[in-house]
């Protein structure tokens, strides 16, 4: 197996995984909201999970270039390259 068909396969793993782990994540809040409980132990009792709250905001880039305009906004936004790979079958090749 080379290397590009071992990130695939991981790939999907991972997918799985994050689905396994999401759906546990959601019984494991059900069952802390039922007991009204922040924190529950795993079965060796020396390590649990702990429930955190925080606020999460993100800015609406469209509203503020609205308001304060294009220039104003690309002055003050910082830009990065960003390398990803994308899975897809050859029949979505680019030109």
């Amino acid at each position: 197996m080379n290397n590009i068909d071992q990130f695939i396969q991981l790939d999907a793993q991972i997918k799985e995984l994050s689905k396994r782990r999401d759906a546990l994540k959601k019984e494991v809040l059900e069952i802390m909201d039922a007991t009204k409980q922040d924190f529950v132990f795993g079965q060796s009792n020396s390590v649990g999970l702990r429930k955190v709250e925080a606020i999460r905001s993100t800015l609406d880039t469209k509203a503020v270039k609205v308001e304060m305009g294009e220039a104003w906004f690309d002055e003050r936004t910082k830009c990065s390259l960003v390398t990803s790979l994308r899975i897809s079958n050859s029949s979505n090749e680019v030109a």
